[in-house]
């Protein structure tokens, strides 16, 4: 029985893709990552898993799944809207029992400065977009940060974008 060039690179062919079909990226994701198996959200970050970052980062991960997508309303403060300030005190409130101020212009008075390379998770993160006189966000790692958006709701952003680049105002470490 003669076996060609052809039936042999068909059945290589077909082997590949069955064991292709069982690869999952699950098994390789570092334990570093915060890995989503529902929307393959991959959170980066530097924090060692003894750093009190590493445990703030995966608490405010873990908050922004459960809040993500939850509606604006202006002076919204609780689990079925919110506006900036109120998820942002929402959410000190539920992970680290801290109260803060409940207005944006109160809240930038609060603890101390931080330079913006020198973010942590945790840290406030303040703008002056064109349209509100100020708006607050969650420092969560890798240039992240979850906030309460008037568009989208509770939501993430990148301050390396351009549009949050632009706006950037101050951070201000609270914890």
């Amino acid at each position: 029985m003669r076996i060609n060039i052809f039936t042999i690179i068909i059945m290589i062919f077909i082997t590949i893709v069955i064991d292709g079909c069982s690869f999952s990226f699950k098994n390789i994701m570092p334990r570093s990552a915060n890995y989503n198996k529902y929307n393959k959200e991959v959170w980066h970050n530097n924090y060692s898993p003894s750093s009190k970052s590493y445990n703030r980062h995966t608490k405010l991960v873990e908050q922004y799944r459960k809040f993500k997508g939850t509606r604006y309303c202006y002076g919204g403060d609780g689990t079925r809207c919110f506006d900036c300030s109120g998820f942002v005190n929402y959410t000190f409130k539920k992970l680290f029992h801290k109260k803060l101020a409940r207005s944006t212009k109160e809240m930038v008075k609060e603890g101390h400065w931080v330079s913006k390379r020198d973010l942590k998770a945790g840290d406030l993160v303040f703008f002056k977009p064109g349209r509100y006189p100020r708006h607050v966000g969650i420092y969560v790692g890798g240039s992240i940060f979850i906030h309460a958006s008037s568009s989208k709701g509770v939501t993430k952003g990148n301050l390396n974008s351009r549009y949050w680049r632009r706006h950037y105002w101050t951070a201000r470490r609270v914890l």
